[in-house]
């Protein structure tokens, strides 16, 4: 079994707001949360498998003009 993050560990690890997870979870981009005593939480091996399909973006520095 999957350890469970907190929301708020969620949006951190995201970088992301509440709103912005939601309107994701509701269009299917994210995973979906999941009851726990006192609240909400996410299964940490589904936001693993949510961040590993997330493609790579690498910034190269700006060239200079010649």
């Amino acid at each position: 079994m999957s350890k469970i993050l907190t929301h708020k560990a969620v949006l951190e690890r995201v970088g992301k707001d509440r709103t912005t997870v939601y309107r994701w979870v509701k269009a299917g981009k994210f995973p979906a949360p999941v009851e726990v005593q006192g609240g909400i939480g996410f299964y940490e091996s589904e936001i693993e498998e949510w961040e590993s399909s997330r493609p790579r973006v690498n910034y190269a520095p700006a060239q200079a003009a010649a």
